[in-house]
């Protein structure tokens, strides 16, 4: 009888075939975990850098639309109506430059005729009275900034909702706004603080993110663009709380934002318009977190950028952007100190 031999794969075949299959799709998975990963994080960066050069590009065009001021100066039209009339012509001139850029008392102003009435005017936002002292209210439009905030006086053509006036919340403590061709803006980056600006869209939570809400409030970039008057009276008011609770939260992903101001010589961190006029370039850099690691190990926002270490950053997660505003025309204009006939005196 003849025996029928059949083929197949013993068991050790099997075995090994299996263990060669098990290492291949191993290695398979750990590609595509790797690819997803690299493309999760490159997606991440991509959109962490558009995030930031829109607010590069926001705080640069503010800066960029900064109010030129330049006091009027009269001298000239007094030496032509003193030459050409005498006495009376001296008479007449020394008014008109008490009337274009002095005030009662003979004391500079660079808000012109509103201050000789000693009456507050609605695009200077100055003061009842002549005390003869300069307050807050009576420093001319420009920039005045620190290390860590700045305020800019603007002047451009409004969105079409910034047309109509806005009125304040005494709930919640803010101001109203008003239309007008000359808004202060400030930048700053706010800590969490329970009576600071707050997010609109901070109540909604996304399903299953884990997100836990705080009593502190929300921090991040903040910028406040109100009417000059109205930011003026304020100060003049001594109502820091309500610009405090008034703003725009732009951007909780920042953690830190640093200004400094290029005089033409040097690097400066603080800056004052009614002394040194304009600064040539504006540089500002600012601290962004990666939402990745915001979510295992976040990093309060209001830290100074000096203390931001590279280990801070390589702990934290944290990306550094910078960008440098230069002011058109600024070059051309001179520092009040400096300035001849008509410029204020104007101090703290």
């Amino acid at each position: 009888m003849q025996t029928v031999r059949r083929s197949g794969f013993t068991l050790l075949e099997l075995i090994l075939s299996l263990m060669l299959t098990a290492v291949v799709a191993g290695l398979v998975g750990s590609l595509v975990q790797l690819y997803l990963i690299n493309q999760n994080t490159g997606r991440e960066q991509v959109k962490q850098a558009q995030l930031a050069r829109a607010i590069l590009n926001m705080i640069a065009e503010d800066i960029r639309t900064t109010v030129r001021y330049q006091p009027f100066d009269s001298s000239g039209l007094s030496e032509i109506l003193s030459g050409g009339q005498g006495g009376g012509g001296q008479a007449a001139g020394a008014a008109g430059g008490a009337t274009g850029g002095q005030a009662a008392g003979g004391a500079p102003s660079p808000f012109g005729a509103d201050a000789m009435s000693g009456t507050a005017s609605p695009t200077s936002g100055m003061a009842t009275g002549n005390s003869g002292m300069a307050s807050v209210a009576m420093l001319p439009p420009g920039i005045y900034g620190s290390e860590s905030s700045i305020e800019i006086d603007i002047s451009k053509l409004p969105r079409p909702d910034e047309y109509y006036a806005t009125e304040g919340d005494i709930s919640t403590g803010t101001l109203g706004d008003m239309p007008s061709d000359i808004k202060t803006v400030n930048y700053y980056v706010q800590a969490p603080r329970p009576d600071g600006v707050q997010d609109p869209l901070g109540g909604l939570t996304v399903l299953g993110a884990g997100v836990e809400t705080t009593s502190l409030g929300p921090g991040g970039l903040v910028r406040r663009s109100l009417d000059r008057a109205i930011t003026q009276y304020a100060y003049e008011q001594a109502s820091t709380d309500s610009l405090l609770r008034t703003g725009e939260l732009v951007a909780t992903e920042v953690i830190s934002i640093e200004f400094q101001y290029f005089d033409g010589t040097m690097w400066q961190l603080q800056w004052d318009s009614s002394v040194q006029g304009l600064p040539k370039v504006i540089k500002i850099t600012i601290a962004l977190q990666r939402e990745s690691k915001a979510r295992t190990n976040p990093m309060e926002p209001g830290t100074l950028m000096s203390s931001i270490t590279p280990e801070t950053m390589r702990e934290f997660g944290i990306d550094i952007y910078s960008v440098n505003a230069i002011i058109p025309g600024a070059h051309l204009l001179t520092a009040p100190q400096a300035s001849g006939s008509g410029t204020s005196s104007m101090g703290f």
